[in-house]
């Protein structure tokens, strides 16, 4: 999964804004790995639903590292980038725009086959993603309880009568968490 393709852009993210997104998950990842790190992902049963391998061409520079000074923040857009690839990799959909405050959620979500047959002004709504990023795991058991808390922050958004996905990135191992919870559940 070439980090790269963050700078495409999609219909609810700018070139530019994939390209925040990038530098930051660069500097997270950049702290304990190299291009090419394979990365687990796993579903809320901890099962492996594939191996991605993570690669990058840009070198991190001072000015980077400078600019992401904010490990915090780094965490929050570096798992976002990470989470919409995942999206775009493993799943039917896109990201059509931002969420508001308040949803419950990050990014709402539309079928990447309308993107060819309609405007991108006019993709509906589809499903909703929410996203959640752990710099390094310092205490056993972190990551699968934030993955428990998203779900149940999503549950805010249930009256859309829409699937949420829950993304968790955990840099240091690495491996991402992605959940399908319908409304139902």
């Amino acid at each position: 999964m070439d980090l790269a393709k963050l700078f495409e852009g999609l219909p609810g993210l700018t070139k530019r804004l994939g390209g925040v997104h990038y530098e930051a998950a660069l500097v997270c990842l950049e702290k304990h790995h190299q291009s090419g790190v394979q990365c687990h992902l796993l579903n809320s049963l901890n099962e492996n639903l594939s191996i991605l391998e993570l690669v990058w061409a840009e070198e991190i520079t001072e000015q980077t590292r400078n600019s992401w000074n904010d490990l915090i923040e780094a965490t929050e857009w570096g798992a976002a980038g990470i989470a919409i690839l995942v999206i775009l990799e493993c799943t039917e959909y896109t990201v059509i725009r931002r969420s508001k405050r308040g949803t419950g959620f990050d990014y709402w979500l539309g079928y990447k086959k309308d993107v060819d047959d309609v405007g991108e002004n006019v993709l509906k709504d589809e499903a909703c993603l929410e996203v959640s990023g752990i710099l390094s795991e310092q205490k056993r058991g972190r990551i699968r309880q934030r993955v428990r808390e998203k779900i149940e922050q999503t549950k805010k958004s249930d009256d859309l009568g829409m699937p949420a996905y829950i993304v968790v990135v955990e840099f240091s191992s690495p491996v991402v968490y992605m959940v399908d919870r319908m409304v139902n559940e």
